[in-house]
């Protein structure tokens, strides 16, 4: 498969990840990701994260704005910091404190002088599509923005929280199904940060598996945007 560019300018669809790995340096510069079509995005999500209760505990400010929520990147950062965030959820203790997402990435190649003029020539720059890439794997870039803003060191290792995430999901438009299944991950955790947690299948294989509460009402979330 391949990612589909926000642009169809030949110098950037060279810079556009060609679906063969998921590069975070194509995706992370937030003078270009979240845009408009992104936070509308976020906020049908809001509708659905905040009926779980441990997504209202561990980010309760993300969803409780009136512009511009945060809901997917605060879902991202509770993954990738599912210890802390396990521990508050269990014990009550301010462990995990979430994050405004304000700070920037923005790892070379840096696309903001051709964002910037595809916007003064009117082009639709971003596209708000599902797209086959990594392994048969779903991404877009709004939301590879937010995995990768929370979920990429500087280094460009991958959390490991994070990946068997993606893992059992097979896409990276994980949030809801995660917080579904928040016991299910918090039981989880010391066998994930000891490498003894084996993932066999990810819900794709097997809808009613441990863990897999959700997954369907993930999939319908994904064709709804994607049409």
């Amino acid at each position: 498969g391949s990612v589909k560019s926000w642009s169809q300018e030949k110098k950037i669809l060279r810079k556009a990840d060609n679906g063969s790995h998921l590069s975070c340096s194509d995706w992370d510069d937030d003078t270009v990701y979240p845009t408009g079509k992104c936070t509308t995005g976020d906020a049908v999500q809001c509708e659905s994260l905040t009926n779980y209760s441990a997504f209202n505990t561990l980010c309760p400010a993300a969803c409780n704005v009136t512009n511009s929520t945060w809901g997917v990147p605060c879902a991202w950062e509770v993954i990738s910091r599912l210890d802390e965030a396990c521990e508050t959820w269990t014990t009550g203790k301010q462990v995990f404190n979430w994050t405004y997402p304000d700070s920037s990435g923005n790892e070379s190649p840096d696309l903001y002088k051709e964002y910037e003029y595809n916007v003064k020539d009117g082009y639709d720059y971003v596209p708000y599509a599902f797209n086959s890439s990594v392994d048969s794997s779903e991404w877009d870039d709004c939301n590879t923005h937010a995995f990768c803003y929370s979920c990429t060191s500087d280094e460009a290792e991958v959390n490991e929280f994070c990946k068997y995430m993606v893992g059992k999901y097979d896409t990276i438009y994980t949030a809801s199904a995660f917080f579904k299944n928040f016991d299910f991950w918090c039981g989880k955790v010391q066998l994930i940060k000891s490498g003894g947690f084996q993932l066999d299948m990810s819900c794709a294989d097997d809808p009613t598996s441990e863990g897999c509460d959700g997954y369907q009402e993930l999939l319908d979330f994904k064709a709804a945007y994607a049409s």
